[in-house]
């Protein structure tokens, strides 16, 4: 339930930009509505964009984003590019029948045209038992590819787990 000093907003602009949120660009969930709390909102139509301020939660389906600020920039009605920034931003997405993903990194950026999520910043994402860190984690959803990268001295680091019999599609 809301906290009433953080008011509870379906914002149509939002309600239609994230429609296409990054997990959920090809399934049925992206049409579901948009749950979205915030401390401070501001919508600039003209420029299309609107940013949401202090202890932001965006819920959709089985998508839930938990972030300090989210911008979100569109034209006409369509999302260009979202921002999530937080210490850090967290991405959660609950696919049916198969493992949850999570993603935290102090900025996600979901470039729609290009169906691209990148994660900067002590990037760190996770589905089942498998995990990848890095400085930046950059996922390709329409060709399906993971690129990350260290930074300095910190490499990426991955921990892949075989897949089990009865695995296929995971």
């Amino acid at each position: 339930m809301p906290h009433p000093s953080r008011p509870t907003l379906g914002v149509l602009g939002l309600a239609l930009a994230l429609g296409v949120a990054p997990a959920l660009a090809q399934s049925p969930a992206r049409d579901a509505p948009i749950h979205l709390q915030a401390d401070q909102v501001t919508l600039d139509e003209r420029a299309g964009v609107s940013t949401y301020q202090g202890n932001v939660v965006l819920t959709q389906a089985t998508l839930r984003i938990e972030a300090d600020e989210v911008r979100v920039e569109s034209e006409g009605r369509e999302v260009i590019r979202m921002v999530a920034r937080g210490a850090p931003a967290r991405f959660q997405e609950n696919p049916p029948d198969q493992p949850a993903l999570h993603a935290e990194a102090a900025s996600v950026e979901y470039r729609a045209r290009e169906g691209v999520v990148v994660l900067l910043g002590d990037a760190q994402l996770r589905q089942g038992e498998d995990t990848v860190t890095g400085h930046r984690i950059e996922y390709d959803s329409q060709d399906a590819v993971v690129r990350a990268s260290g930074e300095g001295r910190e490499p990426v680091r991955a921990v892949l787990h075989p897949r089990q019999a009865g695995d296929a599609d995971q």
